[in-house]
């Protein structure tokens, strides 16, 4: 298998180049790591977005940014026929490298190296994947426009790990925070922005279910320049940029209507589809502010539109925290003053009262940052604060849209 070549570059991969990082590489070079992370990844693509194992076989699949390819060998280990388009010339030879080493280099027909926006082929795909980039994309609606170009009428349209506004908001909080102590530590080497990040989150980081490296998300996220609520992308604002023939196929976490009790033989336009997929959203978003585990049936819904209410104050809220993140002397007034508003919107909302309990530690975090003068003092504001320090949010959402076929 060969590369093919284009000078073109993206904001994410010239981010990356410079320090080589592999934004999502996983060890599986022993069979009980390959198990382990084949489970996980089928748990992912089977249960939770209805992707089943068998439709893998002679699936032809279009991924953009596969990085080293761990994910992708789980496609093609199930039979798919992979394409891949990478920028970055380093991360394509670990995928070669990769793929060789599980004797399945015959399942890849082509690796180009260039990326989304100057990529051009007049083949349709079964399937196409763009897993953790879309978002931090210069133009990320022409982003989304582009992939769905190259899917054939039937075939899917994968989004995989966006960062998703509410699901975000603990892990923006992290970066915030973590800003704010290396301003008043004056640390500003990013080793030591690395370091003081382990101090602070290292322990939580450590007990949750990861398939990555600590360092390796400190740097794609709290220290990513592209992380930031611009960039930030949700289920409403892709379906605006989206070809109406797109109708939503599944999502995690699922935000398809569970109380459907329409007859199966009144068929729903895509129209419909699109308008019931938003209204699961907004129902259900302002809980990804904490995303505790729920039992069935125990996590109350929002009216639509105040849930709608809650996202658009979040909005506000991370418009007067960016400004803080972005200035060269951090103080926590603006988190502050974006946070009360947003409170308020909450207070509002007996459904709300889990979210509202991530918010005012939220406040409390920054009270406490702004009166702590070492790291002693720093690391003791975030571990006190219970839910911050025990819980992570819903960072990354899954959509999967289906081309409609003309009938």
């Amino acid at each position: 298998m060969t590369a093919k070549q284009s000078p073109a570059k993206s904001n994410l991969s010239e981010y990356y180049k410079p320090i080589r990082l592999n934004p999502v590489g996983h060890d599986i070079s022993r069979q009980e790591q390959l198990t382990a992370h084949e489970r996980k990844r089928r748990n992912l693509v089977e249960h939770k977005l209805k992707l089943p194992g068998l439709m893998w076989r002679d699936c032809r699949v279009l991924e953009f940014g596969p990085a080293s390819g761990e994910n992708a060998a789980v496609l093609a280990r199930h039979g798919a026929q992979m394409t891949f388009v990478e920028p970055l010339d380093y991360l394509i030879a670990e995928l070669k490298d990769k793929f060789a080493s599980l004797g399945i280099s015959d399942r890849v027909e082509a690796i180009h190296q260039d990326v989304l926006e100057t990529f051009k082929t007049s083949d349709r795909f079964d399937v196409v994947w763009a897993e953790g980039f879309v978002h931090f994309m210069e133009d990320s609606a022409l982003g989304v426009r582009n992939l769905s170009s190259f899917v054939r009428p039937g075939g899917f349209l994968v989004l995989g790990n966006l960062v998703e506004p509410v699901g975000t908001f603990i892990e923006f909080v992290k970066k915030a925070y973590l800003a704010l102590a290396s301003s008043a530590l004056d640390r500003r080497d990013p080793e030591q922005h690395l370091a003081l990040a382990s101090v602070l989150y290292g322990g939580q980081f450590a007990s949750i279910n990861h398939s990555r490296a600590f360092e390796k998300w400190v740097k794609d996220s709290l220290l990513n320049p592209l992380y930031r609520p611009r960039h930030f992308f949700d289920l409403p604002r892709i379906l605006q940029v989206l070809p109406a023939e797109f109708v939503p196929y599944s999502t995690w976490p699922n935000y398809i209507d569970h109380d459907d009790l329409v007859w199966h033989k009144n068929v729903k336009d895509a129209a419909a589809l699109r308008a019931e997929a938003l209204r699961g959203y907004y129902a259900r978003a302002p809980h990804f502010l904490h995303s505790s585990p729920q039992g069935p049936g125990e996590l109350p819904l929002f009216a639509p539109e105040d849930g709608g209410k809650v996202v658009a104050a979040l909005h506000a809220c991370y418009a007067k925290m960016e400004k803080s993140l972005l200035a060269q002397d951090a103080k926590p007034a603006a988190h502050l003053a974006g946070l009360a508003g947003l409170r308020r919107t909450l207070a509002g909302l007996p459904q709300a009262r889990p979210a509202l309990e991530v918010v005012d530690e939220t406040i409390a975090l920054f009270r406490a940052g702004g009166k702590a003068r070492d790291e002693a003092a720093f690391s003791h504001a975030w571990k006190s604060k219970d839910l911050l320090s025990r819980i992570w949010g819903s960072p990354g959402h899954y959509f999967v849209f289906q081309r409609s076929s003309p009938v």
